[in-house]
């Protein structure tokens, strides 16, 4: 290169011109990109997707606008249920007692309330049961907001746990496995103990049969929804709804584009279910 090239000058306008020229990914590095993003078991986990996050960060956010006897009064809630296990069998009443014994003065204390049960819930699958029949106990017990309002518990948890699943169906990939297990196998005690009614169990199959393909444990989280449930669904003359499920159920393990984990866990449902109808006949 001569001297006078080295001192050469482009204008605006050629290199406005030119100013686009090989800034695409190469194809090679853009498909190990892309496969990577569509692979969810590569994808970092946002941190608030983390229930001990989530709940640390709720606890700051809101501790300002608590007052001492609020924060006392949840403390006591939570100490209440950490003590709900399977082992005892006076546990459900004992805890009814102590969460009936509770002054709940506003609604903020009751959808505290709804909050916890159904946190430890989805934290704790196996005490599913349990937490639908404090629910159950709870449902009637109303806060009055002004003589002519009134918000039963029933109303709260049911807000709650509508919210739970509309997050979880927009963030699902991230969603931890036992936490979706838990939300499912919690809508469908709840079902059976007359606070949820058959058409939700419904939509919130459907509603999660959409992410199949996509999800994995969207297979175990359907496969909790219908053992739970399918029983009642038939004791309860729900047969509309109780095949339905058994059909997509099968309709899923024939679908060639399904995991084939999933198709075990779907399998495993219809199992039960036939177990079910055996023992029914």
């Amino acid at each position: 290169m001569t001297d006078q090239e080295k001192l050469d000058v482009y204008t605006i306008d050629i290199l406005l011109k030119y100013r686009d020229v090989n800034r695409l990914m190469h194809p090679n590095f853009e498909k190990y990109f892309v496969d990577q993003v569509n692979n969810y078991k590569y994808r970092r986990q946002d941190p608030l997707d983390r229930s001990d996050v989530r709940t640390k960060l709720n606890y700051i956010m809101t501790k300002s606008n608590i007052s001492n006897e609020d924060e006392t009064l949840y403390k006591n809630m939570m100490k209440i249920l950490n003590k709900v296990n399977n082992n005892n069998d006076n546990s459900l009443q004992v805890t009814l007692e102590s969460l009936t014994t509770i002054k709940y003065t506003k609604l903020e204390h009751f959808q505290k309330l709804a909050d916890l049960v159904v946190d430890k819930a989805l934290n704790e699958p196996t005490f599913c049961s349990l937490y639908a029949s404090i629910c159950s106990e709870l449902a009637c017990y109303y806060i009055e907001i002004n003589p002519s309002k009134k918000v039963y518990f029933r109303h709260t948890l049911m807000t709650i746990c509508q919210t739970t699943f509309e997050s979880f169906l927009n963030n699902c990939e991230n969603i931890e496995r036992t936490r979706l297990i838990g939300l499912m196998r919690f809508l469908g005690e709840l079902y059976t103990k007359g606070l949820l009614p058959a058409v939700i169990v419904k939509g919130c199959f459907d509603r999660l049969s959409l992410l199949l393909e996509k999800v994995k444990h969207a297979a175990d989280g359907i496969s909790e929804l219908s053992i739970s449930t399918y029983r009642t669904l038939l004791n309860e003359q729900q047969p509309t709804v109780a095949k339905h499920i058994k059909e997509r159920l099968n309709s899923f393990v024939d679908n060639g584009r399904l995991h084939i984990q999933s198709k075990f866990v779907l399998q495993n449902a219809i199992d039960k279910i036939e177990e079910i109808n055996k023992s029914l006949n």
